[in-house]
């Protein structure tokens, strides 16, 4: 019986690895730990000489439809607003070191003004020494009008992984606005720690 108790716990944990991630991690494990993506509130930067805070950048040509914004925060002083998006919009992190061994909980904020018929999607994307991408994870969800959580857990990295940023994709969506705030990752778990301690 304990033999087939731990056949099932290997398949669940490499079915973990298939799908690329590990639903068992949430919120309440970030106490006590550090938030590695810089910036996250969108806090620190220059306003009224770019849209763009410091430590993000936007991989299309939306930056004049990005606003800071204070009146609309979710928490902190500043959060994102994102407005008549002709065209998807990836927001993404400066890259963060991360330990191939350990599983991370990213989070973040977004409201719409209407409910959405396309998904937004959170994604985590490692890469090796060399720059190369070797693994991504993503999380999508259909936004209501209100403050929308999205969680992500990554873990069962490629060996080589070394580094990782975070992107946050808003859909083509003309007639809605979005705001984006507390976009956050934690190292929430290591497997070799636990191994050893089992």
């Amino acid at each position: 019986m304990k033999q087939f108790t731990g056949l099932l716990i290997i398949i669940a944990l490499l079915s973990g690895c298939a799908f690329g991630t590990i639903s068992r991690f949430s919120e309440k494990y970030t106490e006590g730990k550090t938030n590695v993506v810089a910036n996250s509130s969108f806090e620190k930067g220059e306003p009224y000489s770019s849209n763009i805070p410091e430590g993000w950048i936007v991989s299309n040509e939306m930056e004049n439809s990005i606003i800071w914004e204070e009146e609309a925060r979710n928490e902190g002083d500043k959060c994102l607003k994102i407005e008549n998006s002709n065209q998807k919009t990836n927001l993404i992190s400066d890259k963060f070191m991360i330990n191939s061994q350990s599983v991370y909980y990213t989070k973040c904020q977004i409201k719409s003004e209407k409910s959405t018929s396309k998904p937004v999607k959170l994604y985590l994307i490692a890469f090796d020494k060399k720059g190369n991408k070797v693994n991504e994870y993503s999380q999508e969800t259909l936004l209501d009008p209100e403050w929308n959580l999205i969680e992500l857990t990554s873990g069962f990295f490629n060996q080589d992984a070394v580094s990782a940023r975070i992107s946050v994709t808003i859909p083509k969506d003309e007639d809605n606005t979005f705001r984006i705030d507390d976009v956050e990752s934690y190292n929430v778990h290591k497997f070799a720690y636990r191994y050893q301690t089992d």
